[in-house]
């Protein structure tokens, strides 16, 4: 049992320094979405079933998250602490498996402790485990760290029980996939395992990948499918010159921008800005792509597997958020989740066998300094994930011009009744350059506030013209579907109800054509304002 004592010690330190997640509340940031206006979560089993694997969401497939929010709103109903619990749960589980796992290929028992710690508590996963919507990330993990333990264990040297787990570990790399993309690329562990494991055999090492590999080109169907019904336009955005030539550059400042976050996790918030080409981040890529060099060219030098391994680790991980496949958001916190793993193990392995020793004899003090060290930091940035108050300041803070923080901070003050607040954070917005669907939502937002009960202002005249505005700059029938439907209630509540009737009409038509699920949440509030018009 001493020789176990982390698979109880570390999921107790990652309760301790995310307990704010018993007080956090949802935000507005995909929890409203996802979870407070998602209809599928209150249809019978075998309906939300059916949805759960028939729909995309904002260019992503992930049905067992989906369903995973179902059952706690059967069980808690919506529940805020409930789901927060659940996540602090999954992480608690999650780092016990990875410590197993971790122990059993590099047989060190400090390589495999020292790896959890930063896994477990490094700033950096304070968002995933803090957010109620980055479950996908949590049970992806949980499903990728069983379907690794059980592809060690089907080294058997029973023949039935090495299919057995071969299975088991196909079975859950799917259940990974299915929960979030980023662990798509986990067949190429496998293949460097079986090189390892069975040297020079062919044959049983393509009857052991095949699966795993048919099933990623699934997955990586399934992804496509995905982006594609979100953006339109796949094609375009996957083969265009410019994209293509900013690959490199985009890719290896992605990877700085993760070191420098691993090394140094200061200013870390919910959102990032864009990626634009400048001669610093041209300076700064070629630093990383030479650091990069640097450490493969050590790592060919070790014989055995495990620093090998987890570099592979940090680059399969990584390359699904690195935009080798567009992503919406450039760089966020939480697409370091599963990569630090693999850096920080890499970093261990290339240790000399006598500096590992002596760890050893010092692991209660190198236990308790990276406790205090990643703890501290962590449990302070918990706190920013508390209310969507502080979590909309905190990016603010850091980056003042962020359109989505001043957005979504002027839907908290709106929702609390601070009015001249929530006027000054759209007021902000409108007066930028940039004019896309992120600016747009302030239009919509502001002429909300001018048609507010509570509001002394309230002016429907305001509110009409500011969503005749917003909508005057749409460019995809989609960005439209809110303002639309703003639009036609404030012609219900003046009176205007033929103009109403037409603007539902069209938009329930358009809403029934909309392969993207995550506007259907509006289906059932059109349809409640329409059955109420006078005939």
């Amino acid at each position: 049992m001493k020789k176990w004592w982390p698979v109880l010690f570390l999921p107790l330190l990652v309760c301790v320094v995310y307990h704010r997640a018993y007080y956090a509340q949802f935000v507005l940031w995909d929890d409203d979405a996802l979870i407070m206006n998602n209809a599928m979560l209150n249809m019978p089993l075998w309906g939300a079933l059916t949805t759960a694997f028939t729909i995309y969401y904002h260019g992503d497939y992930f049905p067992l998250t989906l369903m995973s929010y179902w059952t706690d709103i059967q069980l808690f109903g919506v529940n805020a602490r409930a789901m927060h619990l659940e996540n602090l749960f999954l992480q608690a589980l999650n780092v016990s498996l990875l410590y197993v796992f971790l122990k059993k290929i590099t047989e060190s028992h400090i390589i495999a402790l020292v790896t959890s710690l930063f896994y477990a508590i490094h700033p950096l996963q304070t968002e995933t485990v803090m957010w109620i919507s980055e479950r996908k990330s949590l049970i992806s993990a949980f499903f990728t760290f069983a379907s690794l333990n059980f592809y060690l264990e089907s080294y058997s040297t029973l023949e039935k029980k090495r299919r057995v787990f071969l299975g088991l570990a196909v079975l859950f790399y799917v259940l990974a996939g299915l929960a979030k993309a980023t662990s798509i690329l986990l067949p190429g562990l496998f293949i460097l395992i079986d090189f390892y494991k069975i040297p020079g055999n062919r044959k049983r090492q393509i009857f052991r990948a095949l699966p795993s590999l048919l099933c990623a080109a699934g997955l990586i169907f399934m992804r496509i499918t995905a982006y594609s019904v979100s953006v339109g336009n796949v094609a375009g955005d996957l083969f265009s010159f410019e994209r293509i030539l900013n690959i490199p550059t985009m890719s290896l400042n992605a990877i700085g921008f993760y070191l420098q976050k691993f090394f140094v996790p200061r200013h870390l918030a919910a959102l990032y800005i864009n990626y634009e080409l400048t001669d610093v981040v041209i300076v700064w890529s070629i630093a990383v792509f030479v650091l990069l060099a640097v450490l493969a060219f050590l790592i060919k030098k070790q014989r055995d597997l495990s620093s090998k391994f987890f570099f592979l680790w940090f680059i399969l991980f990584l390359i699904p958020v690195l935009q080798i496949f567009p992503r919406i958001n450039y760089v966020n916190d939480r697409y370091m989740y599963l990569p630090i793993i693999g850096f920080v193990a890499t970093l261990l392995c290339l240790f000399s066998a006598k500096w590992i020793s002596a760890m050893i004899r010092y692991q209660v003090w190198i236990v308790i300094i990276l406790a205090l060290a990643l703890g501290i930091p962590s449990y302070g940035l918990s706190k920013v994930w508390e209310t969507n108050e502080n979590l909309w300041l905190n990016v603010i803070e850091n980056y003042p011009g962020s359109v989505i923080a001043h957005n979504n901070l002027g839907l908290d003050y709106q929702d609390k009744g601070q009015f001249e607040k929530a006027i000054k954070h759209y007021t902000t917005i409108l007066g930028y350059s940039v004019n896309d669907k992120t600016k747009l939502l302030a239009y919509n937002n502001l002429a909300n506030v001018y048609s507010d009960p509570r509001f002394l202002g309230r002016d429907f005249n305001r509110t009409i013209a500011l969503l005749k505005e917003g909508l005057s700059k749409v460019a995809r029938m989609r960005d439209s579907y809110e303002m639309r439907a703003n639009l036609a209630i404030t012609y219900k509540k003046t009176k205007q109800f033929e103009m109403a009737r037409v603007f539902f009409q069209d938009l329930l038509k358009d809403l029934k054509n909309e392969p993207d699920y995550r506007f259907q949440w509006l289906v059932p509030i059109i349809q409640t304002h329409m059955d109420t018009l006078p005939k």
